[in-house]
């Protein structure tokens, strides 16, 4: 339910950034501290179907971690120095890599909201920024990428195990989710200084681009609550043992009810026979 909540939460920031546009800062300030818990509660999630760290580490014991995967190391994906095994060391730096996100992205955003209320930062629609804004869009830059390298590294390894919980669907519905909310709107901040698209009565250009970037998440979040509902809203066992067992019982209690039915059909059989011989059973 957490993840399922993150479209109608960006949905309702971006509103609210549409209709009181002084609160921008304030609604992006809310919604990325938001996506980056989720990833933290995406990360747990996979642990979870599969039983556990503990249990995660005995099954998986004889394979390899690789780190070469995007967006850090996209360009080392098939070179060999880049895999390790998969033991509770590598396991806990690709995790701190993920959890690091929900620690450093919310310090640095409360600063940036801090130095706004006293006019030492530009957010992006004020005009020039300040000389603490690139310092500050660093930090939450490369937490973010951190972040996402993480949990591409633990789910690129588990993803084969998790076929039955649908995570593929709901890994990229989330990355998708992801992706929108952060380069969207750096790509719109580009063309608004451009002057494109061309609107009026606006602050400025970074302006347009921001609000455009708004309208734009209100429908984009929509759709993609619709993906979303395919992926997480379906009764499924907690971790891979429960299904398991789940899926013994059911075939266990399947050939029950066949025995039983065919004990019934018997039963009437005979005694349908046994009637016509004034034998009763």
């Amino acid at each position: 339910m957490f993840l399922l909540a993150l479209c109608p939460i960006i949905a309702w920031t971006s509103l609210l950034a549409i209709l009181v546009p002084t609160a921008t800062l304030l609604s992006e300030f809310t919604a990325s501290i938001y996506v980056g818990v989720c990833i933290v509660v995406f990360l747990n999630m996979l642990l979870e179907y599969l039983g556990g760290t503990t249990q995660l580490l005995t099954d998986m014991s004889d394979q390899t971690l690789t780190f070469g995967t995007p967006p850090c190391c996209c360009c080392c994906m098939c070179c060999k120095c880049c895999r390790f095994p998969f033991n509770k060391k590598t396991l806990r730096v690709a995790s701190v890599f993920t959890i690091q996100i929900a620690i450093v992205r919310p310090i640095v955003l409360f600063v940036a909201a801090v130095l706004w209320t006293d006019g030492k930062y530009a957010s992006g629609d004020e005009g020039e920024q300040s000389s603490v804004t690139f310092p500050i869009q660093v930090f939450s830059g490369v937490s973010t990428i951190l972040g996402v390298w993480g949990l591409q590294i633990v789910y690129r390894a588990t993803r084969d195990r998790l076929t039955m919980f649908r995570v593929n669907l709901k890994f990229a519905s989330f990355q998708l989710t992801f992706a929108i909310v952060n380069l969207q709107n750096f790509i719109l901040a580009i063309l608004g200084k451009n002057g494109i698209p061309a609107c009026e009565g606006s602050r400025g250009p970074l302006m347009r681009g921001s609000r455009l970037n708004h309208y734009l998440l209100v429908i984009e979040m929509f759709l993609l609550c619709i993906l979303s509902r395919f992926a997480y809203r379906r009764q499924e066992a907690k971790n891979i043992q429960e299904y398991s067992m789940d899926g013994v019982t059911s075939s266990i209690k399947d050939s029950s009810d066949k025995e039983v039915n065919g004990i019934d059909n018997f039963v009437d059989v005979a005694t349908i026979y046994g009637k016509k011989d004034n034998c009763f059973y």
